[in-house]
């Protein structure tokens, strides 16, 4: 009879022991969703926080960059007029000295009269009878002389006014050139002013954009703890029931309160760890405090700016210490964000550690199991912040355990302003890439040829570098956490031609020139063989239309998968080079190279990859003619644009002068609106026929 209640029981165990599995399964699964969603969403943010921080950048250089013309603007006019008004004073000195001549001329001239006068009365009254003819012709010749010096004085007069006409035409022409320069001047400062508060607007836009995303990750990141906290107890909950069910078929009566032991030290331990990423969150808030204090200052300083006067020199040397003072505010929350990062990662090494301790009997193992992606092993971000790498922590299995479902990896937050540091030997090996299919040993491909196309009014096309029929990987291993670069997939292209640069000023220019088209700013660094910036994604996509139209070839920007191919050189590394440079061999922000984050390098001043093409890494990012994707998932597989009906988002690719080193890897991409126009962001053209 008890064998028949306690097989009853056990029946009932068993079943319950199963119910709770499903639903622990069920439940993993959901989690698993969430997680891969949650990481995505982490994944995008961080990208837009990058982008936003780099717009910034910009948008500061801009402003200080206006502020220096205002200043230059200001003391020009000054010396303007200041000139002006010493010739004026000149003019006005020679005036009157010629009108102090000409008055003590005539005084003499007067006295002269007047002495011959009184000498020709005293000879008529010496001489009345002798000298009445001598008194006549003295007479007549006083008359003449008079008439004479009445002539002169005349002359004089007209010379005079003449001298007086020019000057007031001088003094009003003088006058207008004052007006016309001041009221030039003038618009100038107002444009400047209109310039700064779009700037101050949009930077104030950026900013707010910016902490919305921090809150939104830091909301995520709880959401994500919350998950862990969810899929932690109801594995303790089914370890429980697979330990009493255990003890009872082998007989074992202490095993459970062993197995109850244990879940409470392991619940123990998960209250001690969330204390800790409690401690490290709170630190965070500090610092993020610390950094929206230093922006508060910034912005009072910046609101004097209209108050300048010519002798207000500090105002320079007060911007320079408030950007050094955010600079150390953002290597201070680099270091926080690496400390939150660390705890995180050793949290959830300690739980998945400890859990496996407990014996289970055997599990089945799930027909479609989700196992969240390990984070793929980077050493070049390790070498630039190696205090930010998660900790990696196996999860061995016990003797008998079934399966272990991947512990997801932890985020790590991102510095707003990653501090340059020295510039070590880099060794940088991306995962493990499967050979394409029936093609094990891979074959060492070469560029066809180069050359140039002739246009229509007999100048040269870009020089092009034609490629062979060729099949290679796509995007990133299955274990990076660069959710948008995967699924990785197989690729087969037909032959095509690639820009061996990118298309330059000079080259842009002679087609905007052609069509009527205003000319892109170049942020005064210059034209020529520098490479075109501030161009749309319509923009470009009209400039590979007209040298369709002037070459009788198919031209037009280049899809993702050809401008991968391309760029990554024949390799399967992050980086075309192999990521073994003391100095990489492109413009970017911490690459080494004399441009570094500050502008643009002339076209081909790097090396070249193997197909013989230049700054595929690095310089500008590059319009290609997909519509961004977030995944892969269902890609073309023969190199064809990827479009969507309707789309208006791009993918652009290779870096910029802006870009830190792991966002010029060969499968890194980036989105804009097709009508951005930014001084990091320009194109190369293909031609398929």
């Amino acid at each position: 009879m008890d064998i028949e209640v306690l097989q009853k029981q056990g029946e009932e165990l068993r079943e319950e022991l199963h119910q709770a599995e499903e639903r622990f399964r069920e439940r993993d699964l959901e989690s698993q969703e969430s997680l891969r969603k949650l990481y995505e969403d982490l994944t995008r943010k961080n990208e837009t926080e990058k982008d936003l921080q780099g717009q910034i950048e910009r948008l500061r250089k801009k402003l200080d960059q206006s502020e220096e013309a205002l200043q230059a603007a200001r003391h020009d006019e000054r010396e303007s007029v200041e000139n002006i008004r010493n010739e004026l004073n000149a003019e006005r000195r020679a005036r009157a000295e010629e009108r102090a001549q000409m008055a003590a001329r005539q005084r003499e001239l007067k006295e002269q009269l007047v002495s011959v006068a009184s000498q020709h009365e005293e000879v008529i009254a010496n001489r009345d009878g002798v000298l009445a003819q001598a008194r006549d012709d003295a007479r007549e010749e006083e008359r003449t002389r008079l008439g004479q010096v009445i002539a002169l004085q005349q002359q004089t007069e007209q010379q005079l006014a003449a001298l007086q006409e020019e000057l007031r035409l001088a003094h009003e022409e003088t006058a207008s050139a004052v007006r016309k320069e001041r009221a030039s001047i003038e618009a100038d400062l107002e444009l400047a002013r209109r310039q700064k508060a779009d700037a101050d607007a949009a930077l104030g836009q950026i900013e707010t954009q910016l902490k919305q995303l921090m809150d939104e990750r830091d909301a995520a990141l709880v959401e994500q703890q919350s998950v862990h906290d969810q899929l932690n107890s109801l594995r303790a909950e089914v370890e429980v029931a697979r330990g009493l069910v255990n003890a009872e078929r082998q007989g074992q009566t202490g095993d459970p309160i062993r197995l109850i032991s244990e879940l409470k030290e392991t619940r123990r331990n998960i209250e001690i760890a969330v204390r800790l990423r409690t401690e490290a969150e709170a630190q965070r808030d500090r610092a993020l405090a610390e950094l929206e204090e230093l922006r508060r200052a910034q912005g009072g300083v910046g609101s004097k700016e209209d108050q300048i006067t010519p002798g207000a020199g500090t105002v320079s040397s007060g911007t320079a210490a408030i950007a050094e003072a955010e600079n150390k505010t953002g290597r201070g929350w680099s270091r926080k964000a690496g400390m939150v990062g660390f705890v995180m990662a050793v949290v959830a090494g300690f739980v998945f550690w400890v859990m496996p301790r407990i014996e289970i009997p055997p599990l089945p193992i799930p027909e479609a199991p989700v196992a969240v992606p390990a984070a793929p092993v980077d050493t070049a971000a390790e070498n630039i912040h190696a205090e930010q790498q998660p900790v990696a922590v196996k999860n061995t299995p016990a003797p008998g355990v079934g399966t272990p479902i991947a512990s997801p990896p932890v985020a790590t937050a991102e510095p707003l302003r990653p501090a340059p540091m020295a510039r070590p030997t880099r060794q940088v090996a991306e995962p493990a890439q499967a050979p394409v299919a029936d093609n094990p040993a891979k074959p060492v491909l070469v560029a066809v040829r180069s050359f140039r196309d002739t246009l229509s009014g007999g100048d040269s096309g870009p020089l092009m570098v034609e490629l062979p029929a060729a099949g290679f990987l796509m995007g990133s291993a299955g274990n990076s956490l660069n959710f948008d670069e995967r699924p990785q997939h197989p690729v087969n292209l037909s032959a095509f031609a690639i820009g061996k640069y990118e298309v330059s000023f000079a080259e842009y220019d002679r087609f905007a020139r052609a069509t009527g088209r205003s000319l892109p700013s170049d942020e005064g660094w210059g034209r020529d063989d520098r490479p075109v910036i501030n161009v749309s994604w319509m923009d470009a996509k009209a400039y590979a239309r007209w040298l369709s139209e002037q070459t009788g070839h198919q031209y037009r920007l280049p899809s993702e998968s050809e401008w991968e191919f391309a760029a990554r050189g024949n390799t399967t590394n992050l980086f075309w080079w192999n990521g073994v440079m003391s100095t990489n061999p492109a413009n970017c922000f911490d690459c080494g190279s004399r441009w570094d984050g500050t502008r643009t390098a002339p076209v081909g001043s790097f090396q070249a990859n193997s197909f013989g093409l230049h700054d595929t890494a690095g310089n500008v990012q590059e319009w290609t003619g997909d519509c961004y994707h977030p995944n892969y998932q269902n890609a073309p597989s023969d190199g064809s644009p990827w479009q969507s009906p309707g789309c208006t988002r791009r993918v652009v690719r290779g870096g910029s002068y802006t870009s830190p080193l792991d966002s010029v890897r060969s499968a890194k991409r980036s989105k804009y609106d097709e009508d951005t126009h930014l001084d990091n962001l320009g194109f190369r053209v293909v031609r398929i026929d």
